[in-house]
């Protein structure tokens, strides 16, 4: 290929790939309920949020679990590529399955960290941590607006990092000189 001409753009040689994000998620403590909250049973989800809550330092977690002023959520974040730890993204909150929780409304979600989660041998796996939420719950979505047990914090999710673009040199450019 020839050499890249000094007013070539990246634009004239590359392309950036869209729609590559990253979808990453956690296990949250909602506080601040009107007694609607509800003791989640036993799962992977409720072993990884007493888990991040002792090593917050809070003692008798799972008795806190029991507690109607509290929820335990499952918490979804999407990454775009590009995305800088001083952007704001919305974040889904749910109720996780059999889940006795009533109502989210009122509640605040404390800080959750958010890893991808990967299926492996039927057992959900963690990544390394790539973003972290909090804040006040708007309860319903959008296919439901109705639905108390679910919801979204509006720009309560920030990445730790800078999220890198995916760029593919063009066909007709592509050379070890051009990707340098």
């Amino acid at each position: 290929a020839p050499p890249p001409k000094v007013d070539e753009t990246v634009g004239d040689l590359a392309v950036v790939l869209q729609g590559v994000e990253t979808r990453v998620e956690g296990v949250g403590l909602v506080v601040g309920l009107d007694n609607t909250g509800g003791d989640p049973p036993e799962s992977w989800y409720r072993s990884q949020l007493v888990e991040e809550m002792t090593k917050e330092g809070i003692d008798h977690a799972s008795k806190m679990l029991a507690d109607p002023q509290y929820a335990m959520v499952i918490v979804r974040m999407t990454i775009p590529a590009g995305a800088s730890p001083d952007d704001h993204f919305d974040v889904e909150i749910e109720s996780p399955p059999g889940s006795s929780t009533k109502s989210l409304s009122g509640g605040r979600l404390l800080k959750t960290r958010l890893r991808p989660v990967l299926m492996a041998g039927g057992t959900p796996k963690t990544g390394s941590e790539f973003g972290f939420a909090l804040g006040p719950i708007m309860v319903g979505t959008e296919e439901n607006p109705n639905d108390l047990k679910s919801g979204r914090v509006l720009g309560g999710g920030r990445v730790k990092k800078e999220t890198p673009f995916t760029m593919v040199i063009k066909d007709k450019h592509r050379s070890i000189r051009t990707a340098a």
